[in-house]
């Protein structure tokens, strides 16, 4: 009795084993391989059209249902599982390293979006300089004790610096005071009226120095702008 004990033992846990792993094959098999280009742009195939992404980073709550995947490693950045997007019919979402980030239709981008960079984003996790938002005001950026004002004034990609930092962030903020509006206000409808800010909407990208100057140069809605130390 002992011995046929000792002998099914190993055979059910071996069956175990074995059922758990055909498990986990099956439920990636579930999701569609999608193909990822890396050029000029970094562009993610799924279900034969192409997204283009985005420098638009995502909390993990706000994406959608797991679709794909694409498990790809491209110097040290993990472009892993491929989500839904849950505003978007014509983005998708993507998870890269610990963060998420949004692509969205070849056809439907849009010339003020910036686009994710590979180099700047190796930087950015590596911890090089790190360029914050004023949390009093979103038109203030904060870097090396130092505080530069965000102005309209654009300037030309030739005319960009070295490289400091991604600061990959979307924000709602009053265009005035740039008091930054949380998003539960920015989306609140505004039945009454009441609602009398200047709103403006800030995709902040890469940032550079401006060549000769002492000003920074960052990334808003894909159009570069001086940021004036003061």
């Amino acid at each position: 009795m002992n011995k046929k004990v000792y002998l099914i033992m190993p055979i059910l846990v071996l069956t175990m084993l074995l059922l758990c792993s055909c498990a986990f094959i099956r439920y990636p098999m579930n999701k569609e391989k999608c193909g990822l280009t890396v050029n000029d742009r970094i562009t993610v195939s799924y279900n034969e059209h192409d997204y283009v992404i985005i420098n638009e980073r995502l909390d993990a709550e706000e994406i959608g249902a797991w679709i794909g995947v694409v498990n790809k490693n491209i110097s040290g950045v993990m472009f892993a599982s491929v989500y839904t997007d849950k505003k978007n019919a014509d983005m998708i979402n993507i998870s890269i390293n610990d963060a998420f980030f949004r692509a969205i239709a070849t056809d439907k981008l849009l010339d003020e979006m910036s686009l994710f960079e590979l180099d700047a984003y190796q930087a950015y996790q590596a911890g090089v300089q790190t360029v914050s938002i004023d949390e009093s005001n979103a038109l203030q950026l904060l870097f090396n004790g130092n505080t530069y004002a965000v102005t309209d004034r654009q300037i030309a990609r030739s005319d960009l610096g070295a490289f400091v930092c991604s600061i990959a962030r979307s924000l709602t903020c009053d265009a005035d005071t740039g008091r930054i509006i949380p998003k539960d206000e920015a989306l609140a409808v505004d039945w009454d009226g009441s609602l009398k800010q200047n709103r403006r909407l800030l995709n902040y990208g890469n940032v550079y120095w401006a060549k000769n100057t002492d000003d920074l140069a960052v990334g808003i809605n894909g159009e570069f702008r001086i940021a004036a130390k003061q």
